[in-house]
């Protein structure tokens, strides 16, 4: 369906995390399935324009609830230099040639909001590689991956989320109808020009 522009075309997985997987503080149901499949995708792209996002928690403030609500807080999660920070074992970490942190000091859902460790934005790195559509994996749908292709969107990209490579929180919404939040995603990425595809 797609031919891959290895100039012009970037992958970005996001926040494949121990602490968003199996086990972890804020798991994905069955978000560990999604590392395998990003792995057969990473090859077909040029490493550079290979990103892994990744939770980088310091001190984000209001980010974290006791107790949460689960909608604008969350449990401890992904602290920085921490177990749960990391990438989930299965994933190919060699196959990124950019890894972006965010959340640092705040709530950051976009891979947008994070920088290299060289304190350069997701949006300037893609802007030097020549990067003109970024095509989306990772956790969760619904969440960061939502909230990345907006971004992605708003910025001018092409942005293709890959469904097969995502995996959602899918929370039932609270507005009286049987919708749930990657029902609301799926609504918006369309809306905002996002293609949506199974697989590429």
């Amino acid at each position: 369906m797609f031919t891959i522009n290895q100039a012009t075309d970037a992958f970005i997985a996001i926040d494949c995390q121990c602490d968003f997987c199996k086990d972890g503080s804020l798991a994905v149901l069955d978000g560990d399935a999604v590392m395998p499949i990003i792995n057969e995708l990473t090859p077909r792209f040029s490493r550079n324009r290979c990103i892994a996002s990744q939770d980088w928690h310091i001190n984000p403030g209001d980010h974290f609830g006791n107790p949460p609500d689960f909608v604008d807080s969350w449990p401890v999660h992904c602290m920085a230099n921490s177990a749960g920070a990391a990438f989930h074992p299965d994933l190919d970490v060699h196959s990124f040639g950019c890894i972006i942190q965010k959340g640092m000091d705040a709530a950051a859902y976009s891979a947008f909001d994070g920088f290299t460790d060289e304190d350069v934005s997701l949006h300037d790195y893609l802007q030097a590689q020549g990067v003109e559509r970024i095509f989306l994996g990772g956790l969760a749908t619904d969440y960061c991956v939502l909230q990345t292709a907006l971004a992605g969107r708003r910025l001018g990209y092409e942005v293709v989320v890959i469904l097969s490579a995502c995996r959602a929180i899918a929370a039932p919404l609270d507005d009286g109808t049987e919708k749930t939040t990657l029902d609301a995603a799926i609504e918006r990425m369309r809306t905002a020009g996002v293609t949506l595809v199974e697989a590429i």
